[in-house]
Formats: structure tokens, C-alpha cells, sequence
């Protein structure tokens, strides 16, 4: 993931789903360091990320 520091403040809003996409498909429930690093990184620079799901509930 690439950010543009020259982003003239704009924001994205990155909605991230859990099973298999944003949790490791080993199934041990945990998140790749590279895309924990990639989600502090977008955060700190003001970003918006948030948690999405398909399941019903």
C-alpha cells in the first residue's frame, strides 16, 4: 500500500473484511505484520480504517 504524503489531506476509507481477507488463512486468527503495519500506517496519516462483513449478524 502506497500512500501520498503530497495528498493535499485527502482521505480514504479502507473497509476491510475479516475471514480470509484481512485474518491469516492459516486459521490461527491473526494478521499478517506487513497489513498491521500497512493499517497503523494508513491511520497515522489520517485515514480511516474499518472492519466490514457479509455475515448476517
Amino acid at each position: 500500500m502506497a500512500f501520498n504524503k503530497d495528498s493535499k489531506q485527502r482521505r480514504f476509507l479502507f473497509a476491510l473484511d475479516l475471514d480470509g481477507t484481512l485474518l491469516a488463512d492459516s486459521g490461527a486468527g491473526t494478521i499478517h505484520p506487513k497489513t498491521e503495519e500497512a493499517i497503523k500506517r494508513a491511520v497515522k496519516e489520517g485515514h480511516i480504517v474499518s472492519i466490514i462483513t457479509g455475515r448476517p449478524w
